[in-house]
């Protein structure tokens, strides 16, 4: 829903979402250009992210497996459950 790569969601930290007028930002520096890229976060998008801690801790948000094969199969459950 954000059109990043998978290695960009794998280092996707809850200080890179921030609040612009109103609206969820994701501000990255992206893995593999290291060129910045800024997109909204859609209300469905905002909706699959887990609360922010209260503790103000900044880990990985999407902490997914490291073997491709494995990352295919939880990236397919993850757009099944996003389709509904």
């Amino acid at each position: 829903m954000t059109g990043f790569r998978l290695g960009d969601m794998q280092h996707l930290r809850m200080s890179d979402i921030k609040d612009v007028n109103g609206v969820q930002m994701v501000s990255i520096i992206q893995h593999k250009t290291k060129r910045p890229v800024t997109v909204p976060l859609k209300t469905l998008a905002s909706s699959l992210l887990p609360p922010r801690p209260k503790n103000g801790e900044d880990g990985i948000i999407f902490p997914l497996v490291k073997k491709p094969d494995n990352v295919a199969k939880y990236v397919r459950r993850i757009k099944a459950k996003a389709a509904g």
